[in-house]
Order: C-alpha cells, then structure tokens, then sequence
C-alpha cells in the first residue's frame, strides 16, 4: 500500500487544499486505483464538496473504502507533501 502514490494521495485527504497547490495530474499515476482516487478528488474540488473518503466513495463506488481509510490513517501530517509530488 505505501508508495508515493499512496502517500501523496494520503496528504491531499489530511489536507484537501493541497489538491489546488499541486502540478500532478492524473497522468502521473501508474496505479489504476489511485488514478481514480486523484480523479474523484478533483471532481470533489470542482464540485466545492469536502475532499474525504465518504466524498470520494460517493463520486467512484469501486474504489473499496477500507483502501481509502488505509491510506488516510497511514501520514499523521501533510508537511512533507512536496517530497511526493
């Protein structure tokens, strides 16, 4: 589960700002699941709804939200987010 994909992602879910300070897209994923992940976090931006694993879920249903929680509970800060990217 830990990659930097899953990480970066981790950070954006502990601090939903960062997703308009990014220059990732969804191209830069390689991990289909996490590709998804990005897209509904985005679309949760555009729509001006709160970036969470509910949200998300509720955007994309196949992405298993015990996968969501997992990465959410595995970075306790967002401060060294830059490293990902």
């Amino acid at each position: 589960m830990h990659s930097d994909e899953t990480t970066y992602l981790a950070c954006i879910l502990v601090d939903p700002s960062l997703i308009f300070k990014a220059s990732v897209t969804e191209g830069h994923f390689f991990v289909g699941v996490n590709r998804r992940i990005f897209r509904a976090m985005h679309k949760c931006a555009d729509a001006n709804v709160k970036i969470d694993y509910i949200s998300i879920g509720d955007i994309d249903r196949e992405i298993d939200p015990a996968y969501l929680v997992t990465m959410h509970d595995s970075v306790p800060s967002a401060a060294n987010w830059r490293y990902y990217e």
